[in-house]
């Protein structure tokens, strides 16, 4: 499968590509939600893994203009919370504007598989 992570995190999108790259996947990495969405203009990617926080437009925003462009990509949030915001209602967030899967950080190896397997096999949906 073809992977894009964003996060503006170095280390945690060196992480994620280990593991999944360890995996089989091939994996493209953005550090920004702009960088991100030019990458998705370009080319095909099975799933986008994204931040919730990150400075320049986060995941939220990302999703949203992903879903504005009609755009059915399989999606899995991964969120530590922010200043003055909880991880779970981050989480949430992201779920009501459909997103496929999310994790909270910070994660295990096997809890990222498994909501990559859970996002990948979830059924398209868009929410406009």
């Amino acid at each position: 499968m073809s992977i894009l992570v964003t996060d503006d995190d170095e280390a945690v999108l060196t992480l994620i590509k280990l593991f999944l790259a360890r995996a089989g996947h091939t994996v493209t990495c953005a550090l920004t939600s702009g960088e991100a969405f030019k990458l998705i203009e370009k080319q095909h990617f099975d799933l986008l893994i994204t931040d919730i926080f990150m400075p320049a437009g986060g995941g939220i925003e990302l999703i949203k203009r992903l879903r504005q462009a009609d755009s059915t990509l399989k999606i899995l949030v991964v969120s530590g919370g922010g200043l003055n915001f909880d991880t779970g209602d981050c989480l949430q967030t992201a779920r009501n504007l459909g997103v496929h899967a999310a994790l909270a950080k910070p994660f295990t190896q096997a809890s990222l598989f498994a909501a990559v397997d859970r996002a990948l096999s979830a059924p398209v949906r868009c929410v406009a």
